[in-house]
C-alpha cells in the first residue's frame, strides 16, 4: 500500500493539496496466523469448565473491485473462513466435584458475503456482511472419574447459525491501519450428542436445540510489509442458548440438556498475503511498454464509468474552488487506481479545455518511465468536468506536482 500525494495549483490564483490513498490493485486477500483464547462454559447453577485453548485460522477474501478504500467506490465482497484450536479444560460442579485436564477441540467453518462503501472524504471502509457458519466443540471427558467418584463421558455440540454483522476499517498513516468488527450469530438449530452409552445402564442421546443467540467483535490493527502484512487482533465470543428439547431413552427417561452459555476471549496474530486480478496486471505491465505517443484509451468499464459521470457533470459548481477540487479529485483517482508501482516525483504542466478535455500535458522528471507515467494519468483520466460558464474561460492551465 501507497500513498498518492496531488499537489495542483491553477494559473488563475487557487492553490490547494489532496492526500488520497492509493487502491491496491488486488481482489484476493489470504490470512493466516494462530490464536490463543480462555473459554469458559457454563450451565448456570449446574456447572463450569474453563480453560486455554490454541488454535490456527485463516480465510480466503475475494472483492469485485479495487481493494478499497478509494474515492467513492462499492464492491461486493465474499470470503470463506475456519478456525481450528485445542486445549484442555477444567470442570468444576456443586454436585458431582471436579475434573482437570479434559481434552477438548472445536473447529468453525464460515461463508460470508457483504458490501463495501467507502467515500472520498475518508480513508475508512464499511461493510455489512452475512452468510451461514457451523460450529463443532468436542468435550472429551470419556474415562475420567471426578472428585465425588462420578465417571465422565464425551460430548458433541453442534451450532448451526447465519453471521449479520458489519465491519469497519481506516487507514492511518505509516503503512498502519486499524479496523474492528461487532458481529450477532442468528441461532439456526443445534444438536448435542452426550455419549453416556459407555456408562452401564445409559443410553447415547441427542438433543435438539432451537433458541439461542451468539455475539463476537474484534478490533483490529495492521501493520503493511514489503510482501505480506502482519495483523494483531484482540477478540471475544459469546454464545447463549437456551433449554434444549426433551430426548426420551429407550427406559421411558426424560433428557434434557439446560441452558448454557460460552465466553471465549482472546488474541489472534495473522500474516496476510495479496495477489492482482490478472487482468490488471496485464494493464499495468503494458503500461510500462508503450512509449510517450502510444498511451491507450482502452479503459476498465469501471474507471471509464466514473469518468464520464464526472463528464456529465456540466452544472452545481458554485464557485471556483469547487471546480478545481473536482478536477483534482478525478486525477488523483484514476491515479491511484492505476499506478499503483510507480514511485516517485513529477512535476506537470497540463491544460483543460472548455469541454473537458486535455489540450496539451507535459511531465518532468528524472525518471523517464516516471515521467510517462504522470503524463499518462493526466492524459488518461480525461474527460474532466467542463469549466463552468461563470469561469469565463476557454481553457485553465494547471500546475500540478505528482508524489508517487
Amino acid at each position: 500500500m501507497k500513498r498518492i500525494l496531488i499537489a495542483v495549483f491553477l494559473y488563475f490564483g487557487m492553490t490547494g493539496t489532496l492526500t488520497v490513498f492509493a487502491a491496491e490493485p488486488i481482489r484476493h486477500k489470504m490470512e493466516l496466523g494462530t490464536e490463543i483464547s480462555h473459554i469458559t462454559y457454563e450451565e448456570p447453577g449446574v456447572m463450569e469448565e474453563k480453560g486455554v485453548f490454541y488454535g490456527v485460522a485463516g480465510s480466503y477474501t475475494y472483492r469485485d473491485a479495487l481493494s478499497l478504500p478509494v474515492s467513492n467506490v462499492s464492491s461486493y465482497m465474499l470470503k470463506v473462513e475456519g478456525r481450528f484450536a485445542a486445549g484442555e479444560v477444567d470442570y468444576t460442579s456443586s454436585s458431582s466435584g471436579s475434573i482437570d485436564d479434559i481434552d477438548d477441540y472445536l473447529w468453525e467453518a464460515r461463508g460470508l458475503a457483504g458490501y463495501d462503501f467507502s467515500s472520498s472524504y475518508t480513508t475508512s471502509v464499511i461493510t455489512p456482511y452475512t452468510g451461514i457458519g457451523y460450529r463443532y466443540l468436542n468435550d472429551d471427558g470419556a474415562g475420567k472419574i471426578s472428585t465425588t467418584g462420578g465417571a465422565f463421558y464425551e460430548r458433541e455440540s453442534n451450532y448451526l447459525y447465519s453471521p449479520i454483522g458489519i465491519e469497519i476499517a481506516a487507514k492511518l498513516e505509516d503503512g498502519w491501519s486499524i479496523g474492528g468488527l461487532f458481529e450477532y450469530d442468528y441461532f439456526w438449530w443445534g444438536k448435542q450428542k452426550s455419549h453416556m452409552g459407555i456408562l452401564p445402564g445409559y443410553y447415547d442421546i441427542e438433543n435438539d436445540q432451537e433458541k439461542g443467540y451468539g455475539l463476537r467483535g474484534s478490533l483490529k490493527l495492521k501493520r503493511e510489509g514489503k510482501i505480506v502484512d502482519f495483523i494483531i487482533e484482540p477478540f471475544i465470543r459469546y454464545w447463549d442458548i437456551k433449554d434444549s428439547e426433551v430426548t426420551i431413552d429407550p427406559d421411558g427417561d426424560g433428557w434434557i440438556e439446560p441452558e448454557n452459555n460460552s465466553t471465549e476471549y482472546g488474541l489472534g496474530f495473522k500474516l496476510v498475503y495479496a495477489w492482482p486480478d490478472s487482468r490488471i496486471e496485464e494493464r499495468q505491465k503494458s503500461s510500462h511498454e508503450r512509449t510517450d505517443y502510444e498511451y491507450s484509451r482502452q479503459y476498465d468499464a469501471y474507471v471509464a464509468e466514473s469518468r464520464q459521470d464526472a463528464y456529465r457533470r456540466t452544472a452545481g459548481y458554485s464557485n471556483a474552488s469547487d471546480y478545481y477540487n473536482a478536477v483534482k479529485e478525478q486525477l488523483a483517482e484514476y491515479a491511484s487506481r492505476g499506478y499503483v508501482s510507480a514511485r516517485g516525483k513529477v512535476d506537470i504542466d497540463f491544460t483543460i479545455a472548455s469541454d473537458g478535455s486535455v489540450k496539451e500535458a507535459y511531465a518532468y522528471a528524472d525518471d523517464p518511465e516516471l515521467q510517462d507515467f504522470a503524463r499518462e494519468a493526466v492524459i488518461n483520466a480525461a474527460p474532466y468536468p467542463r469549466i463552468p460558464e461563470f469561469l469565463n474561460r476557454d481553457e485553465i492551465s494547471f500546475n500540478s506536482a505528482i508524489v508517487f
